[in-house]
């Protein structure tokens, strides 16, 4: 979905901190943006490694880091896959193109069923495609004496750069495909998570997240303000251009497991659309997530998935 013009957000990240930038067009009239200086992106690093591992997994850290690489692409744009490998497991840390948010995730050798790391390095692969390989893979489903009900498919997914072959197989049949890797308009410099002090943090199931989500966008509004007080978490429609209002309460007697807010509380208000669509899409596993935030600081979601799935999005600053 396109960005308004008077609403054009950035995250600037340093090694540091992550800090957030806004623009606003109070004159109707177009700003030109400052051109960025012309660097040529540097090539992927060779690299060779193989792993094992069910198939529906995998397919849950690619649908999560198209949540985020693909949202508010041109058609011409391509959703980046930075996988980044060594002989400790494999990591993605990616920002979306308007650089509003990142996924960060991490899977060290121990979770495969089998890890091995010939060359380290990082590769590129087009987000959608891997998908599209991806869709309807057979995840395993068991009884609840912990018998096999429904056998998943395991993928094999071995990388000999500049290919990535994923092997599917299942026992009533096995399938073979192969990406060739891409060239990253953005380089192969990977992202350093930030580092922020958040003064609240609360933890609920991601239904509860959802259901709120869903009902807010009910309005059409645009962005939406949490608000952490001394009963809970609090959700509100931050819009002009809507007469439907929405608020939603997470109390922190009923709804959360866990909740810590300073005596003052604190404020601060996302893109709903968007912060919507990373909920969306993370995966179905994640049945609780921890989330933090303070006043006009990215907000950070954390699945538990994984050795870590972790999602954060700059907030909205309005300049009054």
């Amino acid at each position: 979905m396109p960005r308004k013009k008077e609403e054009q957000e950035a995250v600037v990240q340093d090694e540091e901190d992550i800090t957030v930038t806004q623009e606003a067009e109070e004159s109707g009239e177009e700003e030109q943006e400052p051109e960025a200086p012309q660097i040529a992106p540097k090539p992927a690093e060779p690299t060779e490694f193989t792993f094992n591992m069910p198939a529906a997994l995998f397919q849950d850290v690619v649908k999560a880091v198209g949540s985020i690489v693909g949202y508010g692409l041109e058609e011409k744009d391509t959703p980046e896959f930075l996988l980044k490998v060594d002989e400790n497991g494999i990591t993605v840390n990616k920002m979306d193109k308007s650089r509003v948010a990142m996924i960060s995730f991490a899977l060290t050798k121990r979770g495969f069923d089998n890890y091995v790391c010939k060359k380290a390095g990082v590769m590129c692969f087009n987000c959608n495609d891997l998908a599209n390989v991806l869709k309807g893979v057979k995840k395993e489903t068991k009884s609840v004496d912990q018998t096999i009900k429904t056998e998943g498919d395991m993928l094999e997914l071995v990388v000999n750069e500049p290919d990535m072959t994923l092997n599917l197989k299942h026992s009533e049949y096995n399938r073979t495909f192969t990406l060739r890797a891409i060239v990253s308009e953005d380089g192969i410099e990977e992202m350093p998570i930030p580092k922020l002090n958040h003064t609240v943090t609360f933890k609920t199931s991601a239904k509860n997240l959802r259901r709120i989500l869903d009902d807010a966008v009910k309005t059409g509004g645009d962005h939406i303000c949490l608000t952490a007080h001394n009963a809970g978490i609090a959700f509100d429609i931050v819009s002009e251009d809507t007469i439907l209002k929405y608020h939603g309460d997470l109390p922190k007697t009923e709804k959360l497991d866990e909740f810590q807010a300073p005596e003052g509380g604190a404020k601060a208000t996302f893109n709903l659309d968007f912060l919507k669509n990373v909920v969306e899409n993370m995966p179905k596993d994640a049945t609780v997530v921890t989330c933090k935030f303070s006043n006009d600081m990215p907000i950070q979601i954390e699945t538990g998935m994984f050795d870590r799935l972790t999602f954060f999005m700059a907030p909205r600053i309005s300049h009054e």
